[in-house]
């Protein structure tokens, strides 16, 4: 591990580990069994020798696998406690549609909203900051893409072509 890691820079070493699919607990900050073994794995997968401790070489290299240029600029306003406006009103519009934020749609930032991002982010493991950041927008747009999609999927034209799900039915829900 680098000297002295900071709580933040682990932060950063373990959401570059999710986002490669290497770290599945809540993020933390915290150096454990779990980003060890992230960090573990990544070492072998990119030819490195599998400590376990995030050196500089690993470092090099998590930077270049989760390296983003698009992400780097920041196409997304920074949300947060105090915002307000039309990008508040499409947060809130969002999260309402994903059941995460039951009240009125104000297009103020308020408590009410910063739970529902909080509620969120502990859901979809982000840091549970509650701040609108360009992590959260992805994930929410994301959830919120795949609703739109599910919306404008064609209904059966017919009785005969709902199924109803019986006891004993296997349901595959994707690779998670």
């Amino acid at each position: 591990m680098l000297n002295n890691l900071t709580k933040e820079e682990v932060i950063n070493i373990q959401e570059k580990l999710k986002r490669l699919g290497l770290f599945k607990p809540i993020i933390n900050g915290i150096y454990g069994d779990a980003t060890i073994l992230g960090v573990k794995i990544f070492q072998q997968q990119v030819g490195l020798e599998p400590t376990g401790i995030t050196d500089v070489k690993t470092l090099e290299e998590l930077n270049k696998y989760t390296e983003n240029p698009v992400m780097k600029i920041s196409v997304y306003p920074t949300l947060k406690l105090g915002s307000s406006g039309e990008e508040v009103e499409n947060l809130q519009t969002k999260l309402k549609a994903l059941l995460y934020y039951p009240e009125r749609i104000t297009g103020n930032f308020d408590l009410a909203t910063q739970n529902a991002v909080k509620r969120l982010q502990v859901n979809n493991q982000l840091t549970t900051d509650g701040i609108v950041g360009n992590n959260t927008w992805d994930v929410i747009n994301d959830l919120y893409g795949n609703l739109s999609d599910c919306a404008l999927t064609s209904l059966p034209s017919s009785d005969s072509d709902i199924y109803i799900v019986q006891s004993g039915d296997k349901i595959f829900m994707g690779n998670n």
